[in-house]
Order: C-alpha cells, then sequence, then structure tokens
C-alpha cells in the first residue's frame, strides 16, 4: 500500500476504503490488491472464482526483464498505441493478429468449455481468436 499512496499522493484512497483482493496463491509478489469501493461486485466475482485478476500487464517489450536492464520501446504517450498493445498483450508477435482474450477463449475452448464472446463497441482487437482454432 505504501507504494501505491506515494505514486498517487493527495489522491490515493485510503487502506481501509480498498476492497481487498487476496492473490496470495498466485504465486506472484504482490499477495494483496486493493478495488476501488465501487467495484464491490468485482470483488465478490473474484472471490467466488468467476472473475480474473490480471496484474503487471504492460509494454515492455523484452523478456527477462527487471528494474536494472529495463528500457521502452512503445509510445508510451499515445493512447491508440497503448490501446493496441493492451488490447493484444502480444509484444513478441507469436501470436500476431490476435487479441488476448481471444487466445483466452480459445484456450476455455480447447479445455472443453463454452465460450461465447461479444463487444458493444463494434469489433475489438481484443477478441481475435487464433485462426483454425475453436
Amino acid at each position: 500500500y505504501a507504494e501505491y499512496a506515494a505514486e498517487r499522493g493527495i489522491i490515493a484512497l485510503t487502506l481501509n476504503q480498498l476492497l481487498p483482493i487476496n492473490a496470495s496463491s498466485s504465486g506472484q509478489i504482490c499477495q494483496m490488491f486493493g478495488l476501488h469501493p465501487r467495484f464491490s461486485l468485482l470483488q465478490s466475482a473474484f472471490g467466488d472464482a468467476d472473475a480474473l485478476w490480471v496484474a503487471n500487464m504492460g509494454a515492455l517489450h523484452m523478456k527477462n526483464v527487471d528494474r536494472s536492464n529495463y528500457t521502452v520501446s512503445a509510445q508510451l504517450f499515445s493512447h491508440d498505441t497503448m490501446q493496441f498493445d493492451a488490447w493484444r498483450v502480444d509484444p513478441h508477435d507469436v501470436t500476431g493478429g490476435t487479441g488476448v482474450l481471444g487466445r483466452m477463449g480459445n484456450a476455455i475452448q480447447n479445455a472443453g468449455f463454452s465460450c461465447g464472446m461479444t463487444s458493444i463497441d463494434g469489433v475489438s482487437e481484443a477478441l481475435v481468436r487464433v485462426p483454425g482454432g475453436p
């Protein structure tokens, strides 16, 4: 919380205002996350295993990055570029032309579950599935 509060300064929510998300079983560094108080439905859905929590998404285009060796080659101040990178989450172009949610949909169907996706705002890059996938 201290790092969050330092970064957000006077606009930071207090610790007791944040809704906790327990990520202790995830194996990543942060074991707890805090949601805005208006996201109580998301907190409940996560607690019921009906929602995912994706942490540490960003635009670093390198493998094996840590604080001592990172560089950023993305256009960090270009809204369109950052949206595109967030929709795809494929900086090394492993599955070119697909979106992160589309690939998740492929994986869900490959595991034998039904998965439908709909965009409420036209065609979404995030929903593009792997060609030839289910």
